[in-house]
């Protein structure tokens, strides 16, 4: 699909080694305590950057999907009303036939 963002080489081996490297953690020690916090901040600052490569292309998407949403209702329009008339009528005949019967 063209114009969707891709995570590029730099990106994909950090978003890649993330889970692993939380899973490898063990906190026994102020140390540790400390070291998991800054990468706690490290996942945080990695998942901006996500969020500013994907951000942006979705709200264009949406924004795109929502006026061609409206473009449908308004081409349908007259069709549904047309549709609605034709069912009308329609059902106001059957009445009329099982009335006659």
């Amino acid at each position: 699909m063209s114009g969707v963002p891709q995570i590029d080489n730099v990106l994909a081996p950090r978003v890649a080694d993330v889970a692993q490297q939380a899973r490898a953690f063990v906190i026994t020690t102020a140390d540790d305590y400390l070291r998991a916090c800054e990468f706690l901040h490290a996942i945080k600052a990695l998942r901006a950057e996500i969020a500013s490569t994907f951000d942006p292309h979705i709200h264009t998407a949406y924004e795109a999907h929502r006026a061609l949403c409206a473009e449908k209702r308004k081409a349908e329009g007259h069709a549904i009303e047309a549709e609605r008339e034709i069912k009308t009528l329609i059902a106001t005949w059957d009445t009329q036939q099982e009335t006659a019967r």
